[in-house]
């Protein structure tokens, strides 16, 4: 069983899985339709046999992060918990900063944001 971090944004989101007490960068997904993000997450969820979803939630523009963890909440029969992402996507693309992978920022983003989750929670 899998926790599944997400790095939310309204085109693209960045998935990172945890399978034990390790965040891992999973993916990035671009989509234009709610139909897309739905199929894309219960995609990964049934992939990874995924628990418990953890959203990250910026400090500042909340809003669209605040409906898309509500969304889910009634879409998902599963945990949905939210997690401070101050200043993550910065972060990813400071730590990627030469990398060939740099459209993988987002993912990188959900493993920090993750991994800030279990650590809290261990």
């Amino acid at each position: 069983m899998a926790l599944l971090g997400i790095d939310y944004g309204t085109a693209k989101i960045g998935l990172a899985i945890a399978e034990g007490q390790v965040a891992t960068p999973l993916r990035v997904f671009r989509y234009e339709t709610t139909r897309e993000l739905r199929d894309e997450l219960w995609r990964a969820i049934a992939e990874y046999g995924v628990r418990s979803v953890v959203v990250g939630v910026p400090r500042t523009n909340r809003t669209a992060a605040e409906e898309f963890v509500a969304w889910l909440r009634r879409e998902l029969t599963l945990p949905v918990m939210t997690e401070d992402e101050q200043l993550t996507t910065q972060f990813a693309k400071r730590l990627m900063r030469g990398w060939k992978g740099k459209a993988q920022d987002d993912a990188v983003a959900a493993a920090l944001l993750l991994q800030s989750y279990i650590e809290r929670n261990a």
